[in-house]
């Protein structure tokens, strides 16, 4: 037990030795205690500084099987920086709301299909004409030059043990395939190692199919015409529910005389498609997609468990600065507007002008953690589109979205800036060409969220360039959200102190900066990967004469240079923190500036084209 003396303090009888000896104790336990305050702050309130440097690593379960450590061997680290909801509005800046952690990425792997086979089965389809030019071309070269597949989207099917991936395939006749005649969705199983299982066979209430196949669905069209068929497919199925069928959610051309293009949903084992359509709002948009998808229990008492029935609802985030969720009818397809942000002016911060915005990328999954009755968390990964940057088109990255939900309110907690996954996702060429091969990165679907027998690996589907179809597991998500400062607020929904009008006011204003300052983080890492080749792609400058194949050590460098200017550049802002820490350590204001941040520190706990961008595909 350690007893603090007081500078002031007489102590009888203390000869002038003892009193050296007495000061030199106090100036070591005060150096002690500034050095466990210094730590104690840094790791609790990181969110208002921007240390870059990365967490400690994080042990594996012991609990966990041999078989869950041999998994992680092969895992890298991946900083993760983002803006955190505290629901303090007020003109705040990105800085203040920033904050840094760390997941770990396994390399991808690729998902193939036999093209062949899918053009055979496809070749009675009145709007299947191959140009006569490949009359005297065997036919495997006729289908390379002519079909193409992408956007992948799959979930984990628990009651078989599968992985269901759908991909979108598309017909074009004249050799380029950003103009797509039609497109087809496809099916396909995969075992839990990725394996694919051909001529595997799904029991649904006495009816079977057999995958892989080429579902069944709708399309109207025009011979002559084109971009018709569903396109940008996302999967999801209802968690915890004994007998959930999977549901795709897709875009198609619905009227041929308008060509608008509207939402659908299909049931791939009922072999049902249902358009959705928002009431009250008139006249159809020209233009439907990229709605993000996620099943939501909005009952005020709601709590987390299995569930006997499927939901007869689908709910989706229609838009993200300002939030916009809808409640969609699974079988009707009628959705209701139940949620739109509206906050004040004077409550928003001014942000730069980003040329830029977030919508689609994946489904949302519900986040299994502690919360009140009838709050609920997700998360997901929408992507942001920048004009900003590469001169000829958009750049796309994911980011990670936290979202908390009570009955009909809706908030983002937490958006990540732009994650690229590094080598695991992008080829070298592609991380050295950001504004050509590898300028399009989105994740298309949350496959799969694995937290059993101490694993903690999520699964995502996405594609590169808008030609692969590609596999990562991420490790660490789950830590990663119980560790996040201020979330347990938000979950607690704590209203006695404010009330439901001005909680939820608070906690909305600073969503929308959550995600204004994403979207501004995304300009800035446009911007910034762009540099070195002048925003064009190397195509553009052999093209225009101002790049050789050699280059390309040249641009890595220039890569490697910005890297490392940057991290010196966070490195001085981490050491001038510290120093203005240890400056206030003994000063309680200066550390903790409200009564409410005192209370969270005794708290805490330390643990588009077809292709989905727009109308034409380049």
């Amino acid at each position: 037990m350690f007893t603090v003396f007081r500078p002031d303090m007489k102590t009888p009888n203390s000869p002038s030795l003892g009193s050296q000896r007495l000061g030199n104790r106090r100036r070591i336990l005060r150096t002690l205690l500034a050095a466990i305050l210094i730590v104690t702050f840094i790791r609790t309130w990181t969110y208002t500084s921007r240390p870059r440097v990365p967490p400690p690593t994080y042990a594996i379960d012991e609990e966990a099987s041999e078989v869950a450590e041999l998994d992680y061997s092969n895992f890298e680290p991946l900083p993760l920086t983002g803006m955190l909801n505290d629901g303090r509005p007020g003109k705040r800046t990105c800085d203040e709301l920033r904050y840094d952690g760390r997941l770990r990425v396994q390399e991808s792997l690729y998902l193939e299909d036999d093209l062949v086979d899918v053009a055979r089965s496809l070749a009675d389809h009145p709007i299947i004409n191959y140009p006569s030019e490949y009359d005297d071309v065997p036919f495997e070269e006729t289908v390379s030059k002519c079909w193409a597949r992408l956007a992948g989207s799959s979930v984990w099917l628990e009651k078989y043990q599968v992985f269901l991936a759908v991909t979108r395939v598309i017909f074009f006749d004249k050799g380029n395939r950003a103009w797509p005649i039609i497109s087809f969705l496809r099916g396909q199983l995969y075992d839990e190692s990725w394996n694919e299982l051909k001529n595997h066979t799904i029991q649904w209430h006495g009816d079977e199919i057999v995958f892989p196949t080429v579902f069944t669905i709708p399309a109207p069209y025009n011979v002559g015409g084109g971009f018709y068929g569903p396109e940008d497919p996302r999967i999801i199925i209802e968690q915890d529910v004994e007998d959930a069928e999977p549901v795709v959610v897709f875009n198609m051309i619905h009227d041929l005389r308008t060509v608008a293009r509207a939402m659908h949903i299909f049931r791939p084992f009922s072999n049902v498609t249902t358009i959705l359509t928002i009431t009250g709002e008139g006249e159809r948009p020209s233009s439907e997609k990229n709605w993000a998808p996620f099943f939501h229990d909005d009952r005020a008492n709601a709590t987390n468990g299995p569930k006997k029935w499927p939901s007869h609802h689908i709910h989706f985030v229609h838009g993200f600065n300002p939030l916009k969720v809808l409640k969609c009818h699974a079988l009707n397809g009628w959705c209701d507007i139940v949620y739109e942000q509206k906050v004040s002016e004077d409550l928003i911060s001014p942000h730069d002008d980003p040329h830029g915005r977030m919508s689609g990328g994946t489904n949302l999954v519900p986040i299994p953690i502690a919360s009140s009755p009838g709050v609920h968390a997700y998360v997901g990964f929408p992507r942001s589109h920048i004009d900003f940057g590469c001169k000829d088109d958009a750049m796309y990255r994911p980011e990670m979205m936290i979202m908390t939900a009570h009955g009909q309110q809706f908030h983002i907690n937490y958006m990540s800036e732009p994650i690229d996954f590094g080598a695991a996702a992008l080829t070298p060429d592609a991380v050295t060409d950001p504004c050509g091969e590898g300028r399009i990165l989105i994740a298309n679907s949350v496959a799969r969220w694995d937290r059993s027998s101490g694993h903690d690996l999520m699964t995502l589907s996405f594609s590169v360039a808008d030609v692969t179809v590609q596999i990562l597991q991420l490790e660490g998500v789950s830590r990663f959200i119980e560790q996040l400062p201020f979330l347990r607020s938000a979950l607690q929904h704590d209203m006695s102190q404010d009330g439901s009008v001005i909680w939820n006011l608070r906690w909305s204003a600073v969503s929308q900066d959550v995600s204004a300052c994403s979207i501004e983080a995304a300009r800035n890492y446009s911007i910034a990967v762009s540099e070195p080749l002048n925003g064009k792609s190397k195509a553009k400058l052999r093209e225009e004469g101002e790049l050789d194949d050699e280059d390309k050590d040249d641009v890595l460098d220039k890569t490697k240079e910005r890297e490392d200017q940057k991290d010196n550049k966070d490195q001085d802002l981490k050491g001038k923190k510290e120093e203005e820490l240890t400056d206030a350590l003994f000063d309680d204001d200066a550390l903790f500036e409200t009564e409410e941040e005192k209370a969270f520190q005794k708290d805490i706990t330390y643990l588009d084209d077809p292709f989905g961008h727009e109308d034409k595909i380049t």
